[in-house]
């Protein structure tokens, strides 16, 4: 039973070592949190899932609802672009090659 209970010296160092990497790992993680080559906190498919959920509750043509995903992801408050600014925007995409007019979408 004592031997069983008996810890090793390696044992019992190397847990208080990793111990300690563990806490400087965590505060180096804290302290870099914000910088721009840190990992971000939401992965870009889960922005890109909220998104394209926001986008697809969204009441307006296919158009309306594309240009509101380019907007969110070009960060841009779309409630904030004034009314010629929204129609020039829809003017821009109609221009895109792959804007393929009224047709259904998928």
């Amino acid at each position: 039973m004592l031997e069983a209970a008996h810890i090793h010296d390696d044992e019992y160092f190397s847990h208080l070592v990793n111990e300690d990497i563990d806490r400087i790992i965590l505060d180096l993680k804290e302290i870099h949190r914000k910088d721009s080559t840190s990992a971000p906190e939401v992965s870009v498919a889960q922005q890109m899932k909220k998104d394209l959920d926001e986008v697809a509750n969204f009441k307006g043509s296919r158009l309306e609802k594309q240009m509101i995903l380019y907007c969110k992801q070009l960060q841009i408050d779309y409630r904030k672009l004034t009314e010629e600014e929204f129609r020039w925007f829809i003017r821009i995409l109609k221009k895109s090659k792959l804007y393929k007019g009224g047709g259904r979408g998928r």
